[in-house]
């Protein structure tokens, strides 16, 4: 007969003991690549805190031991950094992500765990690898729209055959669940958007936009780390081709330091490239600022210029915040927040013509501008914190309380 664990009842306040140390609550283990700035690894950050809060004993472990945390799990989540110095070389990486597996499995053999949930390809390989022959139950939660993100074999393979053996899947939106489910098998997958953070807290480092953006000027603001998926290239072309018309007007990327290395390109690049169609003196690049939420706030415009989303979000920030809002609608995530011509604009993937267009008749038009704001906000209720993490409780629970465990808001 299996056995029953208690646990500390669900919102049990002073009673609730620190991360890892009550004996008998369930435990869930979150894994992803870092806690560096991103939307999958803000994700993570919140559903530890929320976890913690619910009452289960929470670890948040990451790949990348050298990349320093932007976002913050909180003190009752443990931490633990399983991978070592990433390298090019073909055979590094075998050997790293081997022993990024054996330090995995032990972790789960010494803490054991009930459920791990584990963000984004690499990570959720990894754990279907470790926890194989394990008690430990596995959550794969993709964070972008897999049938865009380009993989090397050596993850798409192993996605493709493994994936099937996961107990659950989250995806952020249908046609993702759909895509794993065709392609990778997966099974019992649930479609969870992501949540509103609002207001969203403020960390270092703070860069506040009057010292990089004067007062009197207006300013279209993208937000990324990743210059290819984020198409910030195709968001400078069409800005180009209205600057000359809106002269009070700038862009700014915050996210891309100038000088400095984006996920996938060099702040340079974007500097040359703006250069070459005469608006460099035009283009702001203030790297990433832990007060996004003042950069939103000022912004006239927010601009989604990307080749492929999860569910954007920034996008949801921006809205949040009260921004007039353009986005590209990407195989996925856009259409799922904006209403065109009714809190956003939609517009056809990766057609400049279009985002220049929009955006001038923006610029051009402060009614407008109001309009779409105001009925942006609305995102706040409809992607609230609450129903979000109650999608996410539910899953978690039924996959935990396979293992015949109890589980905060489940019954043995």
């Amino acid at each position: 007969m299996s056995c029953v664990a208690s646990v500390t009842p669900l919102n049990s306040g002073a009673d609730r003991p620190g991360a890892n140390s009550g004996v008998g609550r369930a435990k869930v283990l979150v894994l992803i690549d870092s806690l560096g700035g991103g939307g999958a690894q803000r994700v993570a950050a919140w559903l530890c805190r929320g976890l913690a809060k619910d009452g289960y004993a929470v670890t948040l472990a990451t790949l990348h031991a050298e990349v320093p945390d932007f976002f913050d799990p909180g003190p009752e989540v443990a931490r633990v950094r399983l991978g070592r110095r990433a390298s090019s070389s073909v055979a590094d990486k075998a050997s790293i992500n081997f022993g990024r597996v054996r330090a995995l499995r032990t972790l789960l053999r010494r803490d054991r765990p009930e459920v791990v949930v584990a963000m984004m390809t690499a990570c959720s390989v990894l754990a279907l690898i470790a926890s194989r022959g394990l008690s430990t139950r596995t959550i794969v939660s993709e964070r972008n729209f897999p049938g865009a993100k380009r993989l090397s074999p050596a993850w798409s393979i192993p996605r493709r055959f493994l994936y099937r053996f996961a107990d659950a899947h989250v995806a952020q939106t249908r046609e993702g669940a759909q895509w794993i489910t065709r392609n990778a098998r997966a099974r019992n997958v649930h479609v969870i958007p992501n949540t509103v953070n609002w207001p969203i807290p403020v960390r270092e480092p703070v860069r506040a936009p009057a010292k990089w953006v004067g007062l009197e000027r207006q300013y279209v603001l993208a937000v990324g780390t990743k210059i290819e998926q984020k198409g910030f290239d195709i968001l400078i072309d069409a800005f180009s081709r209205v600057a000359g018309e809106n002269p009070e007007w700038d862009l700014v990327i915050l996210g891309i330091e100038e000088g400095g290395e984006g996920r996938d390109g060099h702040g340079d690049s974007l500097r040359r490239r703006a250069h070459e169609r005469g608006m460099s003196g035009r283009l702001v690049l203030p790297g990433v600022a832990g007060n996004v939420s003042d950069w939103y706030e000022r912004a006239g415009i927010f601009a989604l210029s990307s080749r492929y989303e999860g569910f954007p979000n920034v996008l949801l920030e921006a809205m949040a915040a009260g921004c007039a809002c353009v986005a590209f609608d990407c195989d996925t995530g856009p259409r799922d927040v904006v209403v065109h011509g009714v809190n956003g604009i939609l517009l056809p993937p990766a057609d400049e013509s279009s985002l220049a267009a929009a955006m001038h008749q923006l610029m051009s038009d402060r009614a407008l501008r109001a309009r779409l704001a105001a009925k942006a906000r609305g995102v706040v209720k409809t992607f609230s914190e609450d129903s979000i993490m109650s999608k996410w409780r539910t899953v978690i629970a039924s996959v935990a309380a396979a293992r015949s465990v109890t589980v905060p808001g489940v019954e043995a």
